[in-house]
């Protein structure tokens, strides 16, 4: 009789398990009225997952008001991808987005729940961290190596700060846009735990081009060189409301007038 391995083949089974455990760790939500499909491997992403609707509704406020078929959004600080997700599903494919997230274990999280969703046509995931220069730089990581973490710094240490760094690529909006061909964004998340002023200086003139319509910011106190760069460049504020449930930072919503 040959040997029992013979009738097995193990990168078949290896397939058959990987399948049976992406199942399991699969969630099926409903996020006001939409039905949104996101991996939930680790303790952050199903924190994430539990807090859809509750964490920071006033984003989801946001996107169900402004985006509309034919816009382009940008969600920066994208970590697993559930706003933007949310915004080209609940836009039932109509919309461009294109989301950018630095850290390894969120990025690739984030192109699984593109892919879970049926997004790929309509929505890219880069690799890159958003600044005001073109650099190579150093993400400081915090917490445990899970995907769902957040308050990882460029350039410098992270609150919780793991002692492990990543390599990444910073680059500026102005760039992506005008140099290297992305659509111009009319809706533009920004969410990025402290690094948001570098990225706005880095976007002077795409704050000037009439089709950015409106940006959804993270500010902390003190922060009034984002407050200005809008007010300067024609925009008001239509919304501002606590970021998350105990969080001292805001969500400004930014409007062209």
């Amino acid at each position: 009789m040959p040997p029992l391995k013979s009738f097995v083949n193990p990168k078949k089974v290896a397939g058959r398990v990987r399948r049976q455990l992406d199942r399991r760790t699969v969630r099926d939500v409903d996020v006001r009225g939409v039905h949104v499909r996101m991996e939930t491997r680790s303790r952050r992403e199903r924190e994430r997952v539990d807090a859809y609707l509750s964490k920071e509704p006033g984003t989801l406020d946001w996107i169900d008001q402004v985006v509309k078929p034919g816009d382009v959004f940008f969600d920066v600080g994208a970590n697993i991808g559930q706003y933007g997700v949310y915004a080209a599903l609940k836009a039932g494919g109509t919309v461009t987005v294109r989301c950018f997230e630095p850290e390894a274990a969120n990025y690739e999280a984030l192109n699984r729940n593109i892919a879970l969703n049926a997004l790929s046509g309509t929505t890219t995931a880069y690799l890159v961290a958003l600044s005001d220069e073109l650099k190579l730089g150093a993400l400081h990581l915090s917490g445990a190596a899970d995907a769902g973490g957040a308050l990882h710094q460029l350039d410098r240490v992270a609150e919780n700060d793991s002692g492990r760094t990543q390599g990444v690529l910073a680059i500026s909006l102005d760039t992506l846009v005008y140099d290297l061909g992305l659509p111009c964004p009319t809706h533009i998340k920004v969410d990025v735990d402290g690094h948001e002023e570098a990225i706005i200086r880095g976007a002077s003139r795409l704050l000037a081009d009439p089709r950015l319509l409106s940006v959804l910011i993270e500010v902390n106190e003190g922060d009034d060189p984002i407050r200005l760069a809008f007010l300067n460049n024609g925009f008001s504020v239509q919304d501002e409301r606590s970021s998350a449930v105990g969080s001292a930072s805001v969500n400004v919503v930014f409007q062209r007038q």
